[in-house]
């Protein structure tokens, strides 16, 4: 059970203007922290979207399905213990006394480091076991643009935890304006009609002097907020708190790489493009939902003696977070195949059946049961959920794909995501904070309904055909 401590009246230190006051402060501090984060997310997404827009204008299917399985290979290594370190990074100096200075960024620092020498291993091992030569040739190098990559995703954390908003905002101008370039600026600039593979590869190594420089960036911030030294207590602490939450992330999205590896490996270079477009989330969504789950568990971490009034408070907070995005999600439904039509070309206008599935993933991102247990630091109930999630969403995956193409593989990634969530407010439920406490259910309840009725209003959608 949880329990919070009663508080007397707050009038008795505080006039009630200075109380209000001061709530409002609190409050306007808050969202000023929650959006530079969400800007900067949206940068990052934005980039994404940017580069999948200019690939569709000016390149051929041969090289966007290279560029494709370069990404899907280069997050397959790193997504599960990079999201891990920078998503228990924010609660775990939190919890720690920074009074004689701490040294938990170098050690997460290292940790990423270690990771990324694993990735480049395993990529190069990759390479060489594929049969398509170039293929092979392009992720030998890319593997390198990981190694530097990977322990600078650090940077923008250190940001967040020392609330440096500005800062923040301005290292994304930066980083994502100049990923943009390394990628577009040779494709653009192609002495060809159509760029190259040629090309590619000078874009690759664009990239990687992007990547060396934000490392860079990462070791001065490190120096700046905390001491640079190996603390392997620290490390092995950090590793303790981090391994569920990386487990939990290898089995829960895990899935969602194998199954589009499915898709490469059993769909041929059209079908797999048409998916990867298709596959990529509404950007704002993930961007709101993603930095409302790491704000709040910090600030419920902060803050566990006042758990119930945070509850309630994350309840009030998703409902109007709801009210946001699922009118936008709707909207999208109905209008996705033209939008899709406009913004890459005809013949990946077909991706918007798949994207149209993944809306229904909103339904399953506002629920927040992981920022709690996050807080609580009850993470291996994560692993259970996750398990759970990777065999029912690649399980459904290998038997739908055979029979309702990648749409069915869509609406496995939609099933597991759910059951994921409901098995982690299970565990929630048994530490004695029941779902009512922090979800507006009725409310999800309708929206959901209506986005699913919406997407099979869509006359041009293939929801159970192949």
């Amino acid at each position: 059970m949880y329990q919070t401590k009663r508080r007397e009246n707050n009038c008795v230190s505080f006039g009630n203007d200075e109380l209000l006051n001061r709530s409002n402060i609190e409050i306007v501090i808050r969202n000023k922290h929650l959006l530079s984060l969400q800007i900067f997310n949206g940068m990052r997404f934005g980039t994404a979207i940017l580069i999948a827009v200019v690939l569709a204008k000016v390149a051929g299917t041969d090289l966007i399905g290279l560029y494709e399985s370069l990404i899907l290979v280069g997050t397959t290594v790193t997504f599960f213990y990079a999201s891990a370190i920078n998503h228990t990074l924010v609660p775990f100096v939190g919890g720690i006394d920074k009074g004689s200075g701490h040294s938990a960024y170098s050690s997460a620092f290292i940790i990423l480091i270690a990771g990324s020498m694993i990735s480049l291993l395993s990529m190069m091992i990759y390479s060489t076991l594929i049969d398509n030569a170039r293929e092979s040739y392009f992720i030998f190098y890319y593997a390198f643009y990981i190694l530097l990559n990977t322990p600078a995703l650090l940077a923008e954390n250190i940001l967040v935890v020392e609330k440096r908003k500005r800062s923040l905002v301005s290292y994304g101008v930066f980083a994502f304006s100049a990923q943009v370039a390394a990628i577009c600026f040779p494709l653009l600039n192609s002495e060809f009609d159509s760029p190259l593979i040629a090309d590619l590869h000078e874009a690759i190594l664009y990239l990687t002097l992007v990547a060396a420089l934000k490392l860079l960036y990462t070791l001065y911030l490190i120096t700046k907020y905390s001491v640079f030294k190996w603390n392997g207590k620290e490390i092995r602490e950090l590793l303790r708190i981090s391994s569920p939450v990386m487990g939990s992330l290898f089995l829960a999205n895990g899935y969602l790489y194998l199954s589009t590896f499915l898709v490469k490996f059993q769909a041929n270079t059209e079908q797999f493009n048409i998916f990867r477009y298709g596959a990529r989330e509404f950007p704002l969504f993930m961007i709101m939902a993603n930095s409302f789950s790491t704000i709040k568990s910090g600030e419920l971490a902060e803050k566990l003696n006042d758990l119930k009034i945070g509850l309630k408070q994350m309840k009030a907070d998703t409902a109007r977070l709801a009210h946001q995005l699922f009118p936008i999600a709707i909207v999208l439904s109905l209008l996705s195949e033209p939008l899709f039509r406009w913004a890459f070309n005809s013949d990946l206008a077909p991706a918007h059946k798949v994207f149209s599935v993944l809306l229904l993933l909103l339904t399953s991102r506002l629920l927040f049961p992981q920022s709690i247990l996050l807080a609580l630091k009850r993470n291996h109930s994560m692993i259970y959920a996750s398990a759970i999630e990777f065999g029912i969403g690649l399980g459904l995956s290998i038997w739908w794909m055979p029979i309702y193409g990648i749409h069915g593989v869509a609406w496995a990634m939609v099933i597991a995501h759910l059951i994921d969530k409901v098995v982690l407010a299970y565990h929630l439920n048994k530490e004695g904070v029941g779902l009512s406490t922090y979800v507006p259910m009725r409310l999800l309840l309708i929206y959901s309904v209506l986005l699913l009725c919406a997407i099979f209003l869509d006359p041009l959608s293939t929801i159970v055909q192949k």
